[in-house]
């Protein structure tokens, strides 16, 4: 640990230590609260030079990164991001950064720094302060630096490029009124040789295809061609993950691509090519970037007009998930069949006894995600399978009582819609009113009565009274302490 911080004192290095070391939270707190009025005091003192300031700002980022303020130091890291040495001003601006809110007095000071580093000829210093305008975008800063960004757009620097595309973005976000011509300044990058740069482009397309697609249609072409130099690797390996070419910017270029192929049968017959060469070099990775990769082009293949062989190419691809030994590739198949079944729910049938022996995994997530799936899968021909499978579900879960009682509607609704018949569903509401009478709501009490009342008058009345009475006398007699909502179904039909 000395060696790793070999400049830092040892009042640093003892501070680290000591949080490290602490057993509990009250005991983390007092050293900090110690820590925080010894740094109020030590900081104000006259002459503090710039390494020793540098020092106590750190310290001050501990304090708030566990979750006290230390107000006082904001003046001085404002007054640091102005020191000539570039390793004092990054502290500045990091401290700057973490510690300063949106609302902050101090940014108007803060203003004066960014305006003379923007227009640096150090690139690091630059960077810097594109990074603070990146992070407190107000119209106070976006008046004073936007026409030297604008500038910037044309820098030499790819990574200044980059920050200057992200600085115009966040504009546009906070009022697109301030940049008019934006989308033509987009475009232009979105073709920039530089990959970061064109990358930093798609925050920007992801937004506006998502509210405006039919403003983009004539992109279509360019983000498909951007996402066939990537899955062929003509990006520098720099974009790799795990030798998977540029993961992140396939996620984006594919959510791009949903939003312009939505309702739109032109637009998406020049995705399926690419969607479908997206989609088997990420299932040959057999890595979890490339099952990452392989959801979200399920997500955009279900989103954009319907190609059958891509949907029987992705249903098949996603449901061997389900037979992996992780859960979170399980939970992922689980996911992908909700998506599929929205668009054709017999491509998930033939995984219902998989789909329905995932509620007996340990894993809370995927049982969630699983009782979802069964709710939107269940028919006629599996009702009584599928609900008492749910009924168990329900019984072990540790989910909060508003998720329990979610769970009982979905049922009491599945039992109502698809019951083979009447007497079925009465013996299930029976069923559930025994087991779980404290999560019955008023309103599956008052829906049961109509339901019953209805069906007398529509039956043979005498027949299914006597049915309603016979069910009710079986349970009084075998069940010693009934619950509220039930006495009161059997008070009004007895």
């Amino acid at each position: 640990m000395h060696s790793a911080g070999s400049h830092l004192s040892k009042e640093m290095l003892d501070l680290i230590k000591s949080i490290g070391d602490s057993r509990s939270k009250q005991e983390e707190d007092k050293i900090i609260l110690k820590e925080r009025e010894y740094l109020k005091t030590k900081i104000k003192e006259p002459g503090v030079n710039a390494k020793k300031m540098k020092e106590y700002l750190l310290r001050a980022i501990y304090i708030e990164m566990l979750g006290h303020d230390a107000p006082f130091s904001h003046l001085y890291a404002v007054n640091l991001t102005q020191d000539k040495n570039i390793l004092n001003k990054r502290v500045g601006y990091l401290a700057c950064n973490l510690l300063l809110s949106d609302t902050s007095e101090m940014l108007i000071l803060l203003v004066a720094s960014i305006q003379k580093d923007i227009q640096s000829k150090e690139w690091l210093e630059v960077c810097m302060a594109l990074n603070s305008v990146i992070k407190f975008p107000n119209s106070t800063l976006m008046q004073a630096v936007f026409e030297p960004i604008n500038k910037l757009l044309e820098h030499k620097s790819e990574q200044i490029k980059k920050k200057a595309v992200m600085c115009l973005y966040k504009f546009w976000q906070m009022n697109p009124s301030y940049v008019p011509d934006i989308n033509d300044k987009m475009k232009r990058l979105l073709c920039d040789y530089d990959i970061s740069v064109m990358a930093a482009t798609l925050n920007y397309y992801l937004e506006v295809t998502r509210k405006h697609p039919e403003n983009y249609k004539d992109l279509v072409s360019s983000f498909t061609v951007i996402l066939k130099q990537i899955i062929e690797h003509k990006l520098p390996r720099d974009y790799d993950y795990h030798r998977f070419p540029a993961p992140w910017i396939q996620v984006k270029l594919l959510e791009i691509l949903a939003n312009l192929g939505k309702d739109d049968q032109n637009s998406s017959e020049n995705m399926y090519e690419i969607l479908t060469q997206v989609l088997r070099r990420a299932d040959d990775t057999g890595i979890n970037i490339g099952y990452a990769i392989v959801y979200q082009c399920l997500k955009t293949i279900c989103i954009i007009y319907p190609n059958q062989h891509l949907i029987e190419l992705a249903a098949s691809t996603i449901s061997r998930f389900l037979s992996s030994d992780s859960p979170n590739l399980r939970c992922t198949g689980i996911n992908g069949l909700a998506l599929i079944i929205q668009i054709n729910p017999g491509y998930v049938m033939e995984h219902q006894q998989v789909i329905v022996d995932c509620l007996e995994e340990n894993d809370e997530t995927l049982k969630k995600n699983t009782f979802d799936l069964l709710y939107k899968m269940t028919t006629m021909e599996n009702v009584q399978v599928i609900i008492d499978k749910m009924m168990k579900y329900l019984k072990n879960t540790s989910l909060e009582s508003a998720g329990k009682k979610d769970i009982l509607n979905k049922i009491t609704e599945l039992a109502e819609r698809f019951a083979p018949d009447k007497g079925w569903f009465i013996k299930i509401m029976n069923q559930l009113f025994v087991s779980f009478g404290d999560l019955i709501t008023d309103e599956i009490l008052s829906k049961l009565i109509k339901l019953i009342n209805e069906w007398e008058s529509e039956t043979d009345e005498e027949e299914f009274k006597q049915f309603t009475i016979d069910n009710y006398t079986s349970i009084i007699e075998n069940i010693s302490n009934l619950p509220d909502s039930l006495v009161k179904v059997i008070l009004i039909f007895s």
